[in-house]
């Protein structure tokens, strides 16, 4: 059986209603209706693809000729989600002890422009412009379900057993002269000789990222360019903090940050921008990666 759900974002409320763990919609409620209600009410921050600071971030310490950036920000104007759940269903033959699973995705798509304020710099001038480049970024995360309960239970047996990190990307996805996040590495304190390479493939929910609740650590993200502008954002208190990462040699940008004394699993997320989206006439190009991570 494959079901495969397409909701606008904005119609999600007249669709369904939640009220804690009981699906209020017609009839019983259904192998697919468990699974979303999983995931956008029992663990949204595992699914949550909106980590990206709007605020206007000051790049006036970036030179670049002819014009000379001082600020940018994005201005997102709509955006809509698509979740698809396709359920397995054991067949004659499998191993003893097959259950249930499903395959599910959770797609987000951004569409706004990227704002910039810059000097135009040429002839030795000092003119102000404006530029603004429209832009579609599409957010996923993969994860698996499996069936290990039985039907009265209010999400009819079904838990979260594999997901993905949040990977963001331009659409269409064309990659021709586009830098790139290489790797993330993470070097918690608490370990001085361990440290995490990050896996943005799906994963089981004991191989994500464990750590230490007020744990800090240092993150270094590799790119193709040192000329890209890197930033983190991560959580701070009940909030969400952005700092932008200089790079430190060619290829390499370093930050760190501390986890918050409390249980959860949340995302951290590095997000790129090509220089010559902000310096030139260059399209923006969009990539990021919210890395899922877990404290306890």
């Amino acid at each position: 059986m494959k079901k495969i759900r397409h909701f606008a974002l904005l119609i999600l409320p007249l669709i369904f209603s939640c009220d804690e763990s009981k699906v209020l919609s017609p009839g019983e409620p259904t192998n697919e209706d468990a699974i979303y209600n999983i995931i956008r009410y029992d663990r949204p921050r595992e699914f949550n693809l909106d980590h990206f600071d709007l605020s206007v971030p000051d790049t006036s310490v970036l030179l670049g000729a002819p014009f000379r950036s001082l600020h940018f920000w994005r201005h997102f104007e709509r955006d809509s989600l698509f979740i698809g759940i396709d359920v397995n269903y054991p067949q004659p033959g499998d191993t003893v002890g097959s259950v249930p699973w499903a395959n599910v995705f959770v797609q987000k798509f951004f569409y706004g422009t990227l704002e910039v304020i810059a000097e135009d710099t040429s002839d030795g001038g000092s003119l102000p412009v404006r530029m603004s480049k429209r832009f579609t970024m599409k957010g996923e995360i993969v994860s698996e379900f499996q069936k290990v309960g039985f039907d009265y239970n209010p999400r009819r047996g079904w838990i979260l057993t594999e997901i993905s990190d949040a990977i963001f990307s331009n659409v269409p996805n064309s990659t021709t002269g586009i830098s790139s996040i290489s790797s993330i590495e993470i070097w918690p304190e608490s370990d001085p000789g361990g440290v995490i390479h990050v896996n943005t493939n799906i994963k089981r929910l004991e191989n994500v990222p464990e750590f230490n609740m007020g744990d800090s650590v240092t993150v270094i993200v590799y790119t193709t360019r040192s000329d890209d502008i890197v930033s983190i954002r991560y959580p701070y208190e009940s909030e969400f903090l952005t700092r932008y990462i200089p790079p430190v040699d060619s290829s390499r940008f370093v930050a760190g940050f501390r986890f918050p004394y409390f249980i959860e699993f949340n995302h951290f997320t590095i997000d790129l921008v090509n220089f010559g989206a902000v310096s030139d006439t260059l399209k923006y190009t969009p990539q990021a990666i919210g890395v899922l991570y877990r404290v306890r």
